[in-house]
């Protein structure tokens, strides 16, 4: 899933469920959820120009989200935003791997992940595809609507 629908979705769960001690687990959790639907994706080895575009609407969209969230007067504005982290911690290990191949943590013939939480985060990728953009637009309308009314 694109990091703006994880972010969605943990500044969705940080917004209905006021406990931060329920709230950010569910979040960081609402990412594997996410990620084992079909969505976009592309092998990051034969990154297109395509993902880059999609890559940088993301990196947009996701900045635009935070300003639509600080520029709220929130009693709940840390806990949302944590919310939003919170969903979107398990890809840091991915911008790692995309940036560094470390011998420790990737197979450094084919980039694959070694340890136990990128062989699970890798395996739950099963339905990435480029025609999962269409899955990550309507995802993003139904987050970005939600969020709204639940404000």
């Amino acid at each position: 899933m694109t990091g703006t629908n994880h972010a969605l979705t943990g500044a969705l769960i940080a917004t209905v469920v006021s406990s931060p001690f329920i709230s950010l687990p569910l979040a960081f959790g609402s990412h594997f959820v996410l990620d084992a639907l079909p969505h976009f994706g592309e092998n990051p080895q034969k990154r297109t120009v395509y993902t880059r575009i999609v890559w940088v609407l993301d990196a947009c969209l996701l900045a635009l989200l935070l300003l639509f969230v600080l520029d709220r007067s929130l009693s709940d504005q840390a806990l949302i935003l944590a919310g939003a982290v919170a969903a979107l911690l398990p890809d840091f290990v991915w911008i790692y791997r995309l940036l560094f191949v470390d011998s420790k943590y990737t197979d450094t013939k084919n980039g694959a992940p070694k340890n136990r939480f990128n062989i699970f985060h890798a395996s739950i990728q099963k339905y990435e595809t480029r025609a999962g953009i269409v899955v990550e637009v309507f995802a993003a309308i139904v987050l970005f609507s939600l969020f709204v009314s639940w404000m």
